[in-house]
């Protein structure tokens, strides 16, 4: 998976999803965001088992793939503006924004 995403939109994109997830699970993936791309649209999904929240954004150019990364840790790494680069890398995801790069 890889696709470049403006920054405050993916933010927008996430920030909701996120008041579902939590922190404090005994199930780990609970507390990840789920990110699914297809050549047009990312998908970002989250649930604590008793709610499930979704929300697609319009990107193009990607190729196709998912990840689940914890939403914690990207909510901290994505910029407040500008462009973002996000690549799934094996078992890693590469979040790469105009000044800094976070694996």
């Amino acid at each position: 998976m890889k696709f470049t995403i403006d920054a405050k939109a993916l933010r927008a994109g996430l920030e909701p999803v996120s008041k579902g997830i939590r922190t404090n699970v005994t199930i780990p993936v609970l507390a990840c965001f789920g990110l699914r791309a297809t050549k047009t649209k990312l998908t970002v999904l989250g649930t604590d088992l008793d709610t499930f929240a979704s929300f697609e954004l319009k990107v193009s150019g990607a190729t196709a793939g998912g990840c689940a990364v914890r939403a914690i840790d990207l909510m901290r790494v994505v910029p407040l503006k500008g462009s973002v680069e996000l690549i799934a890398d094996g078992a890693h995801l590469v979040v790469k924004s105009e000044t800094s790069t976070f694996k």
